[in-house]
């Protein structure tokens, strides 16, 4: 009796071609480098036919020898790296720079191997049973899946499945992604090519581009891409992916499964969004699952559902959402409906580190102490709705005792911002500060107190200058490249003193005569509409711009995407390279309280600065502060949540030395 090499089954030596599959015996691999059907590894496994190969790695049928079983044997094979010499089972790596190369994707190999063999027991993971390296190279054993790919089976289907088809596969992945989110794995290449659907249930295959989730921005990252399937964010060696990375790839698979049509490029539709809407291919789609998938599929990462269990539950429940363009709308303009939900939980969080500054000093505030706190009329109802709804949960030992008045105009408030009431005498805060911002988290306030010498008030947010340039070059690239006058949107609000910034930062300028200032009435507009080739302003104007885009369906009149931002730098006369900015919100107390109000005042603007109250103003809120949190947890999650390419200008300008202006 001898083992076909293709299907694994026994027949009659006699015989030979195998009468079960038609393999003709001793048939040599189509690929002369592909190990040859026979070849034993690990003194127990029978390699056979090939299954399948890619760049990476060659899939062969096996025969495990011990379990008497049949399996599949995966081994790392990276084109172009290595060779084999027809017949043998040694890899030679490739000389030079390839070894290192070689190296470094072995590694990743490996990874993938440790990565699935966790998910062994999950019924929608494919099954890997170990792993081993032998012969300069590696491998790793796993489940023979007897199927085909999504992808194949769509092919008998022209493309387009049943709505109970689509459902079964998409509820199957789910639970797997659930499972491997769980273990903090990401798998970051969910396409119909990687979707199985085998004998023993719907699998997910290929965890070749599997990675560590990771909360920060990470400093280089290998760039995997499916076109189609991969989000916005997979295309960026720096950015922040998480499971919503694989919530748009599976996403894309159902809008695949379901119009029979592969989804445009996501990098394409940052730049011009003409994603057809499901329906409109398929009409038989029900409008509740048009609204899901389009909502997976979100170019705003924070407009997808978060988890593969959200997801899941939607479709189970038929729970659709707003499309993500008239969520993101909502959201912009109606800030003030979030802001109760929004710092609920955050706010026991921000409340236990503001009791931590508290602690050791023993605040005395005496019974019915009333507080007046002038704010900006814009943002009136929001401190009162932090005030009536959460002080309490931050401080219940002091909220009973005071109460705090809210007024947009005051003559003589008791605390008040943004430097306003310039005749009003203000308390010395310097201690409060020392306390407060002692740590070097927060050197862009220690730097601002130290340059300004300005010892008065107390900031809660600040803003980041930067340099918004059209294309994708170096800003410096625009005034030598340009053969025709350079429009430049400055704004003229008396803050800074533009021009000499501009020339300054831009050496190149001051010989040269082609720039000119725009009319900077609307000066992000004309940015946002390609008026103007370069915008200088802060941070915030990032959102404007792209909601200007957005009001105008990401057309090619505008720069939607397709533009740079830079950290505004001016040289001093040391030389150094400082980073400009400005406090988007700073305190002062008045001089003329006696103790007990001054204690009350303190202890309000400690309020302001814990992190759920730093988060809601400045980022889950949708505030219209438009500042950078001072805090430095809900720092973080500003440049995950909202910072939208800003994150190396924003952590520069963070850690590094900071000039920031006096509002």
């Amino acid at each position: 009796m001898v083992r076909c090499f293709q299907c694994m089954q026994a027949f009659d030596d006699s015989f030979e071609v195998c009468p079960h599959c038609g393999y003709v015996i001793n048939s040599l691999p189509a690929v002369a480098y592909h190990l040859y059907p026979g070849t034993m590894l690990n003194g127990r496994y029978v390699i056979g036919t090939v299954l399948g190969h890619g760049g990476f790695g060659i899939t062969y049928n096996a025969w495990d020898t011990k379990l008497n079983a049949h399996i599949a044997v995966k081994e790392f094979f990276p084109s172009g790296l290595v060779n084999r010499i027809p017949g043998t089972s040694e890899v030679i790596v490739l000389s030079g720079d390839k070894q290192e190369h070689y190296q470094k994707e072995l590694e990743r190999f490996l990874d993938e191997a440790k990565n699935t063999v966790q998910f062994s027991a999950h019924p929608n993971i494919v099954n890997v049973f170990r792993y081993f390296e032998e012969n300069h190279t590696a491998y790793f054993v796993m489940e023979y899946l007897n199927g085909q790919s999504l992808k194949e089976y769509m092919k008998q289907w022209n493309g387009v499945l049943s709505l109970d088809d689509a459902m079964e596969i998409t509820y199957a992945i789910c639970d797997a992604l659930t499972e491997i989110h769980q273990h903090g794995i990401l798998h970051r290449d969910i396409n119909p090519g990687n979707i199985f659907l085998c004998n023993n249930g719907i699998k997910l295959i290929d965890f070749g581009a599997a990675r560590i989730s990771e909360t920060e921005y990470e400093r280089t990252r290998s760039i995997v891409i499916t076109p189609g399937y991969a989000p916005p964010e997979q295309y960026q060696t720096k950015s922040r992916q998480g499971p919503w990375t694989d919530i748009y790839a599976l996403s894309a698979t159902l809008y695949r499964m379901m119009t029979g049509k592969r989804p445009m490029e996501s990098i394409d539709r940052m730049v011009d969004d003409q994603l057809e809407m499901p329906r409109v291919l398929n009409p038989q789609i029900p409008e509740w699952l048009e609204k899901i998938i389009m909502n997976g599929m979100a170019l705003n990462s924070d407009l997808r559902y978060q988890t593969a269990k959200e997801l899941k539950e939607a479709l189970e429940h038929k729970a659709e959402k707003e499309l993500p363009d008239v969520r993101m709308k909502k959201r912009r303009k109606s800030r003030k409906i979030f802001l109760a939900a929004a710092i609920a939980g955050a706010a026991a969080i921000g409340g236990v580190t503001a009791f931590y500054f508290l602690s050791h000093r023993g605040i005395q505030i005496k019974s019915g102490t009333e507080l007046t706190v002038e704010v900006p009329e814009e943002d009136l109802e929001t401190y009162e709705i932090l005030y009536r709804d959460h002080f309490q949960e931050v401080f219940p030992e002091y909220a009973s005792k005071m109460k705090i008045s809210f007024t947009a105009h005051a003559e003589h408030p008791d605390v008040f911002c943004n430097h306003s009431h310039p005749e009003i005498r203000k308390k010395d805060l310097t201690e409060m500060s020392r306390k407060l911002f002692s740590s070097s988290d927060y050197q862009i306030v220690t730097q601002y107190y130290k340059e300004q010498k300005k010892t008065d008030c107390i900031p809660t947010g600040y803003y980041q200058y930067v340099c918004y340039v059209e294309g994708k070059s170096e800003p410096g690239a625009c005034f030598e490249k340009s053969t025709d006058t350079l429009t430049v949107s400055l704004p003229k609000n008396g803050e800074w003193a533009v021009e000499e910034r501009l020339l300054s930062c831009f050496p190149s300028v001051s010989s040269d005569s082609r720039y000119q200032i725009a009319d900077t009435g609307n000066c992000v507009e004309h940015f946002a509409m390609k008026q103007t080739q370069l915008l200088i302003g802060t941070n915030s104007c990032n959102q404007k711009i792209l909601d200007i885009c957005n009001s105008h369906g990401n057309d090619s009149t505008t720069i939607a995407m397709n533009y740079e931002v830079y950290p505004l730098l001016y040289s001093v006369q040391s030389g150094e390279e400082k980073y400009v900015g400005s406090w988007s919100e700073c305190w002062s107390i008045s001089n003329r309280l006696d103790e007990n109000k001054t204690n009350a005042a303190e202890l309000w603007i400690r309020f302001l600065l814990t992190d759920g109250v730093q988060e809601t103003l400045y980022i889950t809120g949708d505030s219209t502060l438009g500042g950078i949190p001072i805090r430095p947890e809900p720092r973080k999650d500003y440049m995950n949540y909202q910072a939208s390419g800003l994150d190396t200008v924003i952590e520069n300008g963070v850690n590094s030395t900071v000039i920031l202006d006096p509002q």
